[in-house]
């Protein structure tokens, strides 16, 4: 709200230096504004902040220890970007652009649904650990990971059946032309493969970390790093830019599986096949909800490029929910639910 306001009231007064610098600034207040908004709520749950930090106090110490692998991991996405960057700028002029664009709005399922399904999966799996329940926490990994592919699959389908359309009605105008829409959309193809991956290696360290067990999701994310890096360097030679994306795509599946591959080992059966069977049946949906859409942008509308986006939209989640009702996938079902209550009592069940 904070940036929207200053974009539309506040900016159109000042001159361009100063319209980037009050950006920024708006930034800044929107951040002191989520805090204040959070502190009555704080307060009302007991919790207190006050200005006394004991170093010596055994909780801070275990946090700090926790946290700095934590940070490394973190820290290995946002290496990876630069990576990336630093690929494309030997590529043709636009590349960077196009890089950053595409990944925006990759970036917006995963944020959405990835990101903040892992992130309310991780306190209801550390609660299974507190108690020992085991059997709790793998049924709360297991429909986490269930869900995100039930909407993250036909995300990613989606993005890469219309993405064409997508960065057009979005960003060409000035100059982004055509030329930098198609590179852009090759960039998103790409990325849009890796998508569930992403999401679900998030989710499956959040397992890790519910374990307060932090080094082996950073081993594993170190790894990834360097295959994306070795992937980025060969594969741009051949595909340009859409290869520095699926480097990235090749790498998060490598993370992804490979956690899996040690979460099993480390507490047992995590019921894939239950999972399996879900990404087959969210293929079949996604698929024709991909023929739907792509005849509605290319075909009925293609002269009507933001209309045929609209449309193709809902089009394609229209079908797709068809099919999953045809499909009998009861991952549809605590869909709305979800929304009202964060996923928490599915996810504590």
């Amino acid at each position: 709200v904070s940036e929207i306001v200053f974009i539309m009231a506040i900016a159109p007064l000042l001159t361009p230096d100063n319209q980037i610098k009050g950006l920024a600034i708006s930034v800044i207040i929107g951040g002191l504004a989520q805090l204040v908004i959070q502190w009555p709520q704080i307060r009302n749950m007991g919790w207190h902040l006050r200005w006394k930090l004991n170093f010596n106090h055994p909780g801070l110490k275990r946090i700090g220890l926790l946290m700095i692998p934590a940070l490394i991991g973190l820290s290995v996405d946002q290496i990876n970007a630069f990576v990336d960057t630093i690929c494309a700028s030997f590529l043709q002029q636009g590349s960077i652009t196009a890089l950053y664009y595409s990944n925006r709005v990759m970036q917006l399922p995963l944020a959405i649904f990835g990101i903040a399904f892992s992130s309310v999966a991780l306190p209801a799996m550390s609660k299974a650990v507190a108690e020992s329940n085991i059997s709790a926490l793998k049924e709360t990994f297991n429909f986490a990971v269930r869900f995100v592919i039930f909407i993250l699959i036909p995300s990613a389908i989606g993005l890469m059946v219309i993405g064409f359309p997508i960065i057009h009605v979005l960003f060409e105008r000035g100059q982004f032309d055509r030329h930098a829409t198609l590179l852009t959309n090759s960039a998103l193809f790409y990325y849009s493969l890796g998508l569930p991956a992403y999401a679900i290696a998030k989710i499956v360290a959040s397992a890790f970390y519910s374990h307060q067990e932090t080094k082996t999701p950073v081993k594993i994310a170190a790894i990834a790093m360097i295959i994306n890096a070795i992937l980025c360097i060969i594969l741009m030679r051949f595909m340009g830019v859409g290869g520095l994306a699926l480097a990235s795509a090749v790498a998060s599946y490598f993370n992804a599986c490979a956690l899996i591959v040690l979460l099993r080992r480390k507490i047992g059966l995590l019921g894939i096949t239950r999972i399996v069977k879900t990404a087959a049946k969210t293929l079949i949906a996604g698929i024709i909800m991909a023929i739907v859409s792509y005849l509605i942008a290319f075909h009925l509308f293609v002269n009507k490029p933001l209309l045929g986006l609209v449309l193709a939209l809902a089009g394609g989640i229209g079908v797709y929910f068809l099919m999953a009702i045809i499909l009998n996938m009861e991952e549809r079902k605590p869909l709305l639910n979800f929304f009202k209550n964060d996923g928490r009592e599915y996810l504590e069940e």
